[in-house]
């Protein structure tokens, strides 16, 4: 199982750099861009996961995926932002096995697409997401407990360079102690650091997720479950 859902990992992570570069590389109108890139990454996410689920095959989901985005992207290239919806309905209608309001999505992926979607971070319009390296985004996809930490973090305002070393700082954290809190114990955790959030924004980021991330770790180990 561990194998499958690696391979499973590595073929959806491709797959969203490949979509990526390709709407990077667009024409579609700058002013729009960042909207319409969420929009069809979430598309491209879940043609490719509903194809999975039904053919149980990564090379079908794969090019399934991989004709989606350039139907996207030429959509969106020729019609613009106000006819995104019919983007991904066209999308849908020509590569979706079946029906996607019938079908669900098991926890073992779906997670994984949750933690890329948080990692990408598309509504901070300084993220440039293709600057994401791919050996980051698939070690953080790889752990099932830290969405909420991400979404936390989030709410500290961070810049490319910024956001980078967060997430080069905390990947070094979690291999250090090897050990992370499920995603409930991040939103205590949270809780009880709003009172001083403000104070400790101004932080050096690697001091800055040390505060974030070890005192809730130690109250975990104090009260294993």
């Amino acid at each position: 199982m561990e194998s499958e859902l690696n391979d499973y990992i590595n073929t959806y992570v491709e797959i969203v750099l490949n979509y990526i570069n390709a709407i990077n590389a667009s024409k579609i109108a700058v002013s729009s861009r960042k909207s319409i890139e969420s929009i069809g990454f979430h598309a491209i996410t879940h043609i490719f996961q509903l194809n999975y689920i039904h053919s149980k095959c990564l090379i079908t989901s794969f090019n399934s995926a991989k004709q989606a985005i350039l139907f996207y992207v030429e959509y969106m290239e020729q019609a613009g932002k106000a006819n995104v919806a019919d983007a991904v309905t066209f999308i849908y209608n020509k590569l979706i096995i079946s029906d996607p309001k019938t079908s669900t999505i098991n926890y073992p992926i779906s997670h994984v697409s949750q933690l890329v979607d948080t990692l990408l971070w598309w509504n901070n319009l300084e993220i440039e997401q293709i600057h994401i390296p791919r050996d980051m985004i698939i070690n953080f996809a790889c752990l099932s407990d830290i969405n909420s930490f991400l979404e936390i973090a989030h709410n500290r305002k961070m810049d490319m360079p910024t956001y980078l070393e967060f997430l080069t700082e905390t990947y070094k954290i979690i291999q250090k102690t090897n050990k992370i809190p499920n995603n409930d114990e991040w939103i205590c955790g949270y809780v009880h650091k709003k009172p001083d959030w403000e104070n400790n924004l101004k932080m050096p980021i690697k001091k800055w997720c040390k505060w974030l991330y070890f005192p809730l770790l130690e109250k975990v180990e104090q009260n294993p479950k």
